[in-house]
């Protein structure tokens, strides 16, 4: 809401605002931030304000050389629309659920908004319009962040608004950055690992652009060029006890590196893929999954010496990361709206669920014990883990700062995840002893 010499407002907005009762305490969150941007286009400049008896956290916006009123409201993260209606309090309203525990408020637009209840939108989607509906007297935009139902402090481009207290809180202009998303470099790199033969080996592409491996043998860790030119991150599996590779080449096709027991061999199996490729061995069949020219999430699976490309469609920007659970299939991505997702294969059908969260790589899927555990990297540039136990998903920072996407495997009964750190080095975060335990194991990978 405005500020109160401008408007005849209320001092405390207690409406119900759809249903959902206000409070103002920060509460942990279930998963990492999403990069929140200012709701407005790319560059606009907007002054940010409270006053006293306005409730901490809430954030009135008015334009800086431009026109508030009528002036368009953009999501700020991608997610689906919790509500899109009408409150005598706030007037014409979306309610945004960016998963995790995380969620957006846009108050007393001029119009009834333009999206409605149930729908996706992706980050910088128009939702309406500033106006002054509801219990408001002049044009502006009341905006909230909530972490688990409350309100906390509302960040921008990774940047806190300094709007906490509506006692003491200074205005503050911020410009938007909510621009069309440029895909960081942590989307397009990636380490893999396995343990083949008894060696524990981590699979990354060099400097130079070609495929390299560091293995643990004898105690000690060893480098080697394996060759090739490859975009991204590779992915390592064992199939008919032969150690393959597969990478996206510089002609975007899918490659495989293979070790022949005494050589490492290279094969082309063509098709046109966007991101790092991940694949699994599920049963008799080998799958190998990318995102394909559309967007999409697509399959390239091996059943009597022959390649076949499928698509399961779905909308993401990440490499996927495949795991058997169980009897389940599960391929998890980054979608659209920068969330974590999962496409599973159970009951011979393909399901999509969002598991949420603010994630900038791929992830990794592991296995351990009767835990699944998927890793990324968060908006924060730290390590993350949403874990699957006892029926349901659970966030937790492991700290660091990675550029990569990690790669996780079990070695023995040690839990390691790989992952570039931010001095371009291969780094490992491993858990023993119940703690984890961050290792830099050199080199330079991209």
């Amino acid at each position: 809401m405005g500020k109160r010499p401008l408007l005849a407002v209320l001092a405390a907005l207690t409406c119900a605002l759809g249903g959902v009762a206000v409070t103002v305490q920060p509460a942990q969150a279930a998963g990492p931030r999403p990069l929140f941007q200012l709701p407005f286009h790319c560059g606009q400049q907007w002054r940010l304000q409270t006053y006293p008896g306005h409730d901490d956290y809430d954030i009135d916006m008015f334009r800086v050389g431009g026109q508030t009123e009528g002036s368009d409201i953009l999501a700020s993260y991608g997610g689906t629309v919790e509500f899109a209606g009408w409150d005598d309090g706030a007037g014409n309203y979306v309610k945004l659920n960016h998963g995790s525990g995380w969620q957006t408020m846009y108050l007393h637009m001029i119009a009834p908004p333009v999206v409605s209840t149930g729908q996706r939108v992706v980050q910088g989607q128009l939702l309406g319009r500033v106006g002054s509906t509801g219990r408001s007297s002049a044009p502006h935009m009341h905006h909230e962040q909530r972490r688990d139902g409350q309100k906390v402090e509302s960040w921008f481009n990774g940047v806190p608004s300094g709007i906490t207290s509506d006692d003491t809180s200074q205005p503050v202009v911020r410009t938007s950055n909510n621009c069309a998303e440029a895909q960081p470099a942590s989307l397009q790199r990636g380490v893999s690992a396995i343990v083949y033969g008894n060696v524990l080996r981590a699979f990354a592409r060099g400097n130079d652009g070609a495929l390299w491996q560091n293995y643990w043998a004898n105690g000690t860790w060893t480098w080697q060029k394996i060759g090739g030119e490859i975009v991204g991150a590779p992915t390592a599996v064992n199939y008919d006890g032969l150690l393959r590779v597969f990478a996206r080449g510089k002609d975007n096709s899918l490659w495989q590196y293979y070790w022949n027991g005494t050589d490492w061999k290279t094969q082309d199996l063509g098709g046109g893929i966007t991101s790092a490729p991940g694949a699994v061995v599920h049963g008799e069949t080998l799958r190998v999954f990318a995102r394909g020219n559309d967007g999409a999430l697509w399959q390239n699976y091996l059943v009597g010496g022959k390649w076949t490309w499928q698509d399961l469609g779905g909308g993401i920007t990440s490499a996927p990361s495949a795991v058997l659970h169980g009897s389940v299939l599960r391929v998890f991505a980054r979608a659209n709206d920068g969330s974590l997702w999962q496409n599973y294969w159970a009951n011979n059908k393909w399901t999509w669920q969002d598991l949420g969260g603010g994630i900038t790589s791929a992830p990794s899927a592991v296995l351990d014990g009767a835990v699944l555990r998927v890793f990324a990297r968060a908006n924060d540039g730290s390590l993350w883990q949403d874990y699957y136990s006892g029926g349901e998903w659970t966030w937790q920072d492991l700290g660091g700062a990675i550029t990569s996407a990690p790669g996780a495997v079990l070695h023995g009964s040690v839990l390691r995840v790989f992952a570039r750190g931010a001095d371009g080095a291969l780094w490992q975060n491993y858990w023993t002893g119940g703690e984890w335990t961050w290792q830099d194991l050199g080199g330079g990978i991209s």
